[in-house]
């Protein structure tokens, strides 16, 4: 059996499953199963056509429509490595 490469930190994206319009969502962000260190990056992607750049692992959005929304996030770590993860599910907002 061949194992895959390390391509550095496994990050996973945590999302309600459904929240009303305009209602703040909490979104947040594991590291390696862990709250991350200090020193990452990360720019959310929420799915709506809007984005925002933190150094923060959780963050809150208000979407202003109703439909399904499938968050998504790049974790930049230290080293400048980037790794994409996206939810695991949708958020639908009604």
């Amino acid at each position: 059996m061949v194992q895959a490469a390390a391509r550095g930190p496994r990050a996973l994206l945590g999302v309600p499953k459904d929240a009303p319009v305009g209602s703040a969502v909490r979104l947040t962000v594991t590291v390696d199963g862990r709250q991350p260190a200090a020193g990452y990056r990360y720019r959310w992607h929420f799915g709506d056509g809007t984005q925002q750049e933190t150094s923060e692992s959780s963050v809150t959005h208000a979407y202003g429509r109703e439909g399904p929304y499938l968050p998504r996030l790049v974790v930049t770590a230290e080293d400048g490595r980037p790794v994409l993860t996206e939810a695991a599910h949708t958020v639908t907002v009604s």
